[in-house]
């Protein structure tokens, strides 16, 4: 058996979710790139033909349409980044609004039957054959359970703790769900 324990700050494990869904749910990406490839598309393409026509007249122009194009781009990336970090501020506003606490003391078990993960509000189990894959997050272990994502805070381990919980994961994720994981590449 292998124990973890950390306080998870309320929304702490909404950005590694995220990552772990983008592995499964690559077509919603896709829905939100379209439009904007087909945006940037048009810009490409006005711009070109902007730079394009004075060339054609023998005179060097264009280096503004250069920079604003590029501006315009670096401006799309910076306001759906600004868009994204506005919604989630909002959403932890709101959870903490109805009575949400902003730290969760969570205490993580693996056997080599289940997992189990609870806090003072919340408590899962969760036979290692649900697992569809663990994937490294930036500070967290992701665990995909079906439709569920949990994050295992790095930071949860003591000593070989970490290099425990691994070993126990590669021995008892089903193959399939060990391909998909990190173990895919050992």
């Amino acid at each position: 058996m292998v124990e973890a324990q950390a306080d998870i700050g309320l929304g702490e494990a909404i950005e590694p979710a995220t990552l772990a869904h983008s592995r499964v749910y690559r077509g919603d990406a896709r829905m939100v790139i379209s439009p904007v490839l087909g945006f940037l598309g048009i810009v490409v393409v006005a711009s070109l033909i902007s730079t394009l026509l004075p060339l054609i007249s023998l005179r060097l122009q264009g280096l503004d349409t250069v920079l604003w194009t590029g501006g315009g781009l670096l401006g799309i990336i910076v306001a759906l980044r600004i868009l994204y970090r506005n919604r989630l501020r909002d959403f932890l506003t709101g959870l903490k609004r109805m009575g949400s606490p902003e730290v969760f003391p969570t205490h993580f078990r693996f056997t080599e039957q289940e997992i189990a993960i609870d806090s003072e509000r919340i408590g899962y189990r969760m036979p290692w054959s649900s697992v569809l894959f663990l994937m490294p997050g930036k500070q967290h272990w992701l665990i995909q359970v079906d439709t569920a994502t949990f994050a295992v805070p790095y930071r949860a381990f003591s000593g070989d703790g970490e290099k425990e919980f691994l070993a126990l994961a590669s021995k008892s994720l089903s193959e399939a769900a060990r391909t998909r994981s990190v173990f895919a590449k050992q």
